[in-house]
């Protein structure tokens, strides 16, 4: 963490497996990096303060189709209101690019998981006591969404990419629909057990 006067830049990296019982084609692994920089704009606790980052990850799926990277960029503006209560509100840009090309339809794009969004988002977080912190999180997004059913003529006509999904029993297909809005609420709790560790659990 380097930090100048009222500014900061921080690198992070992350690493994950995930793992399935049934549906081994869904296990993966991810490896990647964020860089983020954040401006505080003024001295004391109640000053606002400008964060902007960026991130970039490689994924890699039992299923070949789901392989690729993955990229997002945000801007976050956010205050403290005082010492119990914060909020923030922000916008994101997120894309997937998938490595293969898998069609299934002539004249119609295989690359079911190159996927790009849209994002606003804002967050309110109220610390109950010293320990118990809950949290509001609201997001709207409007862009690429994959839906993985059996073969219908809607999602023939309507998606812009199509290819068989081995991933699930049975044949089915993914789809890729453009200019879908999403929403989404989120509730989360953070318990700390100390300076270093904490129990945290949401709902979303």
């Amino acid at each position: 963490l380097y930090g100048v006067t009222y500014t900061s830049l921080a690198i992070s990296g992350e690493a994950a497996l995930t793992a399935y019982d049934r549906l081994h084609s869904l296990s993966n692994t991810s490896l990647g990096a964020t860089l983020t920089g954040r401006r505080k704009l003024g001295l004391g606790l109640t000053a606002p303060w400008l964060e902007l980052s960026t991130s970039g990850a490689r994924e890699s799926y039992g299923s070949n189709i789901r392989n690729g990277s993955r990229y997002a960029t945000a801007l976050t503006g956010g205050r403290r209101f005082s010492e119990s209560f914060d909020a923030q509100l922000g916008a994101r840009y997120d894309k997937r690019k998938a490595d293969n090309d898998v069609p299934d339809v002539p004249g119609v794009s295989g690359r079911t998981f190159d996927l790009q969004g849209r994002s606003l988002f804002a967050q309110a977080n109220l610390a109950l006591s010293e320990s118990l912190l809950i949290s509001l999180g609201l997001n709207l997004r409007r862009g690429d969404v994959v839906s993985t059913v059996i073969e219908t003529p809607f999602g023939m006509a309507e998606a812009n990419a199509i290819s068989p999904d081995g991933a699930y029993q049975g044949e089915r297909y993914a789809y890729r629909l453009s200019g879908a809005l999403t929403r989404s609420v989120s509730l989360g709790l953070s318990w700390a057990l100390g300076a270093h560790a904490a129990i945290e659990g949401s709902v979303a």
